[in-house]
């Protein structure tokens, strides 16, 4: 992703802006910490992620610690401090601060005729969410500490591709399971395409604004978003809206797949049949082609 400005200022841009955010909303003052949050925390985090589509790709998140996100929320909200708050508030507050710091670090991408959008901001929660970066994406990360709390900022950019790989299809591997991705990925391994992952359906909508791959394969049950919200969720963002879709099920339900396919799915595979038939639905919907065979001596 390409910026305005040089990477060294664009470390103290995002450093000034997170730090006004959060004076001018907040009223909470936090500084810039020189060393992430200890990965022994066990406390729940609160993430908030918006997209960046168009022009330019990416994502931005905000982690906040549980007990922290009810203290901006008190803030932001006019409440006590100690006031008991509904979680939809607290998701509200942080989907807010997440949005808001996105659209400073959009104004630091390259000015011109093409425009990057924001997507809707989502929030999920847990002791930990893997959010590691993966081949293709560049990332930033920027720590910050108020008292005893800390707020990590990330951005997940696109690196753009050379010419000679800019052709080759992306396959989006949505699965809360490993062991899963791996087998699904296995099948694909004999054709020329680019395989990325994700752990749950909040990831997967930030993946395909960012990759913008050529099909999804999606699992229907995950925890903090299942398959049929997420399909909706894609299906009315116009950056994701025509992405293939193809849904993997522990068991085969009339009424929910004829609910799905309103919602756009284009193919459904119980778990219970082999691989093979998940790279049949594949192909089905793309041309892939065989890898070169390597040459003999």
């Amino acid at each position: 992703m390409d910026f305005a400005i040089s990477e060294e200022n664009f470390k103290t841009f995002v450093e000034d802006a997170v730090m006004t955010v959060f004076d001018l909303v907040f009223n909470i003052s936090i500084e810039p910490s020189l060393s992430a949050p200890s990965g022994e925390d066990r406390e729940i985090q609160v993430i908030g992620m918006v997209g960046i589509a168009g022009a330019h790709r990416g994502m931005v998140c905000v982690k906040i610690g549980e007990a922290f996100s009810h203290v901006i929320t008190a803030a932001m909200l006019g409440l006590d401090p100690g006031a008991s708050q509904a979680t939809v508030d607290v998701n509200d507050v942080v989907g807010e601060l997440t949005n808001i710091i996105a659209g400073k670090v959009k104004f630091c991408l390259r000015s011109g005729k093409e425009i990057s959008n924001l997507s809707l901001p989502t929030v999920i929660r847990g002791h930990h969410i893997d959010l590691e970066s993966i081949s293709g994406v560049e990332h930033r990360h920027f720590a910050f500490f108020h008292q005893s709390y800390s707020v990590v900022v990330e951005l997940y950019s696109v690196i753009e591709q050379e010419d000679s790989n800019m052709n080759t299809p992306k396959i989006l591997l949505v699965d809360d399971s490993k062991a899963t991705r791996s087998v699904v990925a296995k099948v694909f391994s004999p054709y020329n395409c680019e395989i990325i992952e994700a752990s749950n359906g909040a990831l997967c909508l930030e993946m395909a604004r960012m990759h913008q791959p050529a099909l999804i394969i999606l699992d229907i049950t995950m925890p903090i978003m299942n398959g049929i919200e997420t399909l909706e969720r894609l299906r009315i963002d116009p950056h994701t809206q025509d992405i293939p879709v193809i849904m993997l099920s522990a068991n085969s339900n009339p009424e929910e797949l004829e609910h799905m396919k309103i919602k756009g799915l284009v193919s459904y595979v119980t778990k219970t049949q082999k691989p093979g038939i998940i790279l049949e639905s594949a192909l089905g919907v793309l041309k892939l082609e065989l890898k070169s065979a390597p040459a003999s001596h």
